[in-house]
């Protein structure tokens, strides 16, 4: 039933040919993702980054990252391969779930709820998407966002204090959606 929906969704936008193709990549995607990337490859990225900075820095056994929008402490996560193997580092994250995720999970690291932002204004605006990869505080990528039909679920709210930088201010979220 959810190869036939999808069939029917995408056929408006595409033509037959690529409409199949995109549904069988799909629907199979998420199963290649599981057993081949993650199980046999060891890798929680989006697009394999891990494996590619891993393979870059000669495979080090120990080490320390900034992961700056950690996400998911596991899914879609540029450090897990380096957390399990015995690395720490420093988690920045504004969504205060994906956050609470990190501190359950991420024992070692130092995990923050903050954003890291230019904003002149004086206040940032981080918006949640319901694909918490796209939650974002640019302005730019927010109207992308919703113009790729992406669902705003909220927007939390950061008074940005005075920076000696100038352009890059260390924001403390306020968890209130409105």
């Amino acid at each position: 039933m959810y190869l036939l929906n999808l069939i029917s969704k995408k056929r408006k936008e595409v033509g037959n040919l690529k409409t199949i193709i995109y549904c069988v990549i799909s629907l199979f995607y998420p199963i290649y993702r599981k057993l081949y990337l993650e199980l046999i490859c060891h890798s929680f990225s989006q697009k394999s980054e891990d494996i590619l900075i891993d393979r870059n820095l000669g495979f080090p056994k120990n080490g320390f990252y900034v992961d700056i929008g950690a996400n998911d402490p596991s899914f879609l996560n540029n450090t897990k391969r380096f957390y399990d193997r015995g690395w720490s580092g420093i988690n920045i994250e504004p969504n205060h779930k994906k956050y609470s995720k990190l501190c359950e999970f991420r024992r070692r690291d130092i995990n923050l709820n903050i954003a890291l932002a230019d904003c002149p204004e004086g206040f940032i605006y981080f918006n949640v998407f319901n694909s918490d990869a796209a939650s974002t505080a640019c302005k730019e990528q927010v109207e992308e966002n919703i113009g790729s039909s992406l669902n705003r679920v909220g927007v939390v709210e950061g008074r940005c204090p005075p920076s000696p930088l100038g352009f890059i201010a260390f924001v403390p979220i306020r968890q209130n959606l409105r």
